[in-house]
């Protein structure tokens, strides 16, 4: 597994390393929507690629991801979401993520 998921009082932070995949992707992300910490006292979701060294997350999974998080903004509106990156293969992926065509 190329991620881990550390949860604070306030919110998580998904840490990515390694190769990251699509599964992996979602993953990462449904380990924190599927949790019984998600609720209306989170306030931030951190996703940190900087120990990302490649990825191959498709369109398909940007898109049922920016599907999934409108759904959750429409039940969680306070919390807020920040993108780490630190080269040009995550500040493309942060990009993509962050692309009008997925949100």
């Amino acid at each position: 597994m190329s991620f881990s998921v550390v949860w604070t009082q306030q919110g998580a932070i998904k840490r990515f390393c390694g190769h990251l995949s699509s599964d992996e992707f979602l993953a990462a992300h449904h380990q924190i929507t599927e949790s019984d910490r998600l609720d209306s006292t989170i306030r931030y979701v951190i996703s940190d690629f900087t120990a990302v060294l490649s990825e191959s997350v498709d369109d398909d999974a940007l898109e049922k991801y920016g599907f999934e998080r409108c759904g959750v903004a429409r039940y969680l509106p306070n919390v807020r979401g920040a993108l780490i990156a630190n080269t040009a293969t995550t500040l493309g992926l942060c990009e993509r993520i962050m692309s009008p065509k997925y949100r």
